[in-house]
Parts: structure tokens; C-alpha cells; sequence
């Protein structure tokens, strides 16, 4: 009987890694689409900081040292990836 050992799919490689944070992205995107795009850029701008700040202060993410603060990054990088997504869709109509 051979034993297989398991790899997880998100660190084999790095195109499997930007395919999984695009499928989160996508999920993230319920945003109105009637937003102006003036509007979109000023969100694009803003809101991502704002959530670091939530999040890493706030939140108390800060006790939990470089684990917390690579969270809270993380969490604003997918804010931003979904404005990005909202812009691009709405560009391409």
C-alpha cells in the first residue's frame, strides 16, 4: 500500500495562489455597479486604509504582532483587488 503525502493546492505554485485570491476577489464584488467612477476612485483610495486601520487597531491585531499585521494587510490588499475588479468591469461595458 503506497502512501501518497498531501500538498496544499494554494502553495504548489504562484498561479495557483493568484487564482484563489481572484476567485475571492470575485465573490467580494457585490458592490452597486450604478456607482460613477469618480466615486469608485475615491473609494479605491480611501476604503482599503480605512480597513487596515479597522482591523489592525481596532480590531486589536496589533497584539497579535507580525501575524496580525500581514492579516489586516491582507484583508485591505483584497479590498482594494475587489474595487479593482468593479473598475475594470465597468470600463469594459
Amino acid at each position: 500500500m503506497k502512501i501518497y503525502k498531501r500538498k496544499a493546492i494554494s502553495e504548489n505554485n504562484i498561479s495557483s495562489r493568484i487564482e484563489k485570491i481572484n476567485n475571492e476577489t470575485e465573490q467580494q464584488d457585490n458592490i452597486p455597479k450604478i456607482i460613477s467612477n469618480y466615486k469608485l476612485f475615491i473609494k479605491l483610495v480611501f476604503i482599503p486604509p480605512m480597513v487596515f486601520i479597522n482591523d489592525y487597531i481596532f480590531h486589536l491585531n496589533i497584539i497579535n504582532g507580525w501575524s496580525g499585521y500581514y492579516d489586516s494587510k491582507s484583508k485591505s490588499f483584497r479590498k482594494f483587488l475587489s474595487y479593482c475588479k468593479i473598475i475594470e468591469k465597468s470600463k469594459m461595458k
